[in-house]
């Protein structure tokens, strides 16, 4: 069971940060600020996406991102208890600043865990999904396609997507999700043979 997460969203606070760059406040402490419509930041925020990205350009933007505290829980969570090889598979934005800060980031907090070559920089995640591989990500696109490719996805519950309702309790649905797909798994082997 090959599990891949993501990085922006999931792992690390490219949201706040970005706010912070552009000297706004949380854009989605409010209600109705919540849900899939609220994913185009460019667009809450009143701005084309090139003056988005532009203050996101340096390196030393991406390799600070503060971690998630959840999103670092579930990756230790199935760190520790599921003995499979764990990738992580992040979207860059195209700038060289990006792919050397994600690094970085990745050198920070993750270097103990994972080896380099478990990070893998793609827009295309779907292309890594088997029958027996999960993705964990905050993005409903990447997790559809996913599952459209064959894989399994888990949806980390953000205030940009649906399951934003979820947001305080990712590590016990991550958990129990895990566990399903576990069972899943075992029981698709025993079948096999």
């Amino acid at each position: 069971m090959p599990l891949a997460f993501d990085m922006d969203g999931v792992l690390a606070n490219f949201n706040r940060a970005a706010l912070v760059a552009h000297g706004a406040e949380d854009l989605w402490e409010k209600d109705e600020r919540r849900g899939p419509e609220c994913w185009d930041t460019p667009k809450l925020l009143g701005i084309t996406p090139s003056e988005f990205w532009e203050p996101l350009k340096d390196a030393n933007f991406w390799s600070s991102l503060d971690r998630y505290k959840d999103g670092m829980s579930m990756f230790m969570y199935a760190y520790m208890n599921y003995d499979e090889y764990i990738y992580i598979l992040t979207a860059p934005y195209p700038c060289a600043g990006c792919y050397a800060g994600k690094f970085m980031w990745f050198d920070k907090w993750l270097r103990g865990s994972l080896k380099y070559g478990q990070l893998v920089m793609t827009s295309d995640k779907y292309m890594f999904a088997t029958d027996d591989s999960i993705l964990v990500d905050d993005n409903s696109t990447n997790c559809r396609l996913w599952k459209e490719a064959g894989g399994h996805a888990f949806l980390v519950g953000r205030p940009w997507n649906e399951r934003h309702f979820a947001e305080d309790i990712n590590l016990p649905l991550f958990r129990d999700f895990m566990e399903e797909k576990q069972r899943e798994f075992e029981t698709k082997r025993s079948r096999q043979g």
